[in-house]
């Protein structure tokens, strides 16, 4: 069955993870909340197949997959989708077997919602801009990384939301999916040097799920204004300026200095002694700078021998994959079979 008028009937998108490094505003606010600073990687993907049908099926061949209420969701906003369109051809959707699993703070949900949706609009022949696809994935309430990098690539600052006569609620971007009426505020999209450093995605260590998260920020927030601008400070005279002139030593300062704030401070702290252990077997291994991604527990790190480092970890900690990656200043491809 093939659409009239499009290239083909099958589509391949490979997505690519996204490094978030902190969530910046998390207090109450005076001008905006929310918003954060990450960037794009190269490995490992996720290849969605998606090939037109006349229904929405969503098969998740990952070993950790999305949880039913997740799955069923993407179906929904998907089906929604095509109705609110008048789209001909629904979609079999195949999220192939990924090292890049759900809830380990790489970004998967943001990844494989927009390639769906972009994929159905593909099939079906129909244009939309990027502004739009992301509206319809209702992702990126609460930070822009994800939606950015799926699309530019690079490293993304972004500032928030406006805080306006309604009080915006700081939450994970799960619960802000009815709501979102637009990604927040870009300060400045920029190519991340050629720097190369380990990430660790430990299975053997159990991850949060959208209520665990949703309980942790309703713990948590709001921060203080202090701990919201150490944040800032850090991510603004750091990891941007760092980026900007290329300065590695900079970086991984920032990097460090990140994790002793108090946002990050809290996520890590979630994962207890499993976290701890890892952190020291990573460091034993001769790396430095190791800092966690998102809600965690995915790690990154740099070593002056990483070749030396991974083939040490791959050896000492069991359960775990570890991978030598590089930024990615490109978004998503788009492949026609």
């Amino acid at each position: 069955m093939k659409p009239s008028g499009s290239r083909s009937n099958k589509i391949e998108i490979t997505t690519y993870p996204r490094i978030h490094l902190t969530l910046i505003g998390m207090h109450e606010g005076e001008y905006r909340v929310n918003g954060g600073i990450g960037f794009a990687i190269n490995n490992p993907s996720i290849k969605i197949i998606s090939e037109a049908n006349v229904s929405i099926i969503v098969e998740d061949r990952r070993n950790l997959k999305f949880a039913n209420s997740e799955l069923n969701r993407v179906i929904g906003i998907l089906t929604s989708i095509r109705n609110d369109f008048k789209l001909t051809y629904g979609l079999k959707i195949m999220i192939e077997e990924s090292e890049v699993l759900t809830h380990y703070g790489l970004g998967t949900t943001t990844m494989i919602r927009l390639a769906s949706i972009e994929s159905l609009f593909i099939i079906n022949n129909h244009r939309v801009s990027n502004n739009e696809l992301v509206l319809l994935s209702k992702r990126g309430g609460t930070s822009g990384i994800g939606v950015r990098t799926y699309f530019d690539g690079g490293l993304i600052f972004d500032l928030g939301n406006r805080i306006l006569q309604k009080k915006i609620t700081l939450e994970p971007s799960s619960e802000k999916e009815k709501v979102i009426e637009k990604a927040p505020l870009l300060l400045c999209r920029l190519n991340m040097p050629a720097w190369k450093f380990g990430l660790c995605i430990p299975y053997f260590i159990p991850n949060k799920n959208e209520k665990e998260e949703k309980e942790f920020f309703k713990e948590t927030c709001p921060i203080s204004n202090t701990e919201v601008f150490e944040t800032l400070y850090h991510s603004v005279y750091g990891i941007l300026s760092s980026v900007l002139e290329t300065d590695l030593e900079c970086f991984e300062t920032a990097l460090e200095r990140i994790q002793q704030c108090r946002w990050k401070k809290e996520e890590r702290g979630l994962y207890g002694k499993d976290l701890t252990n890892l952190i020291s077997s990573i460091e034993i291994a001769g790396a430095n700078s190791i800092a966690m991604s998102s809600l965690g527990p995915g790690l990154v790190f740099f070593s002056q021998n990483l070749k030396n480092t991974i083939r040490q970890l791959k050896k000492n900690v069991p359960n775990a994959s570890f991978h030598i990656v590089s930024p990615r200043n490109q978004g998503r491809s788009v492949n026609y079979v």
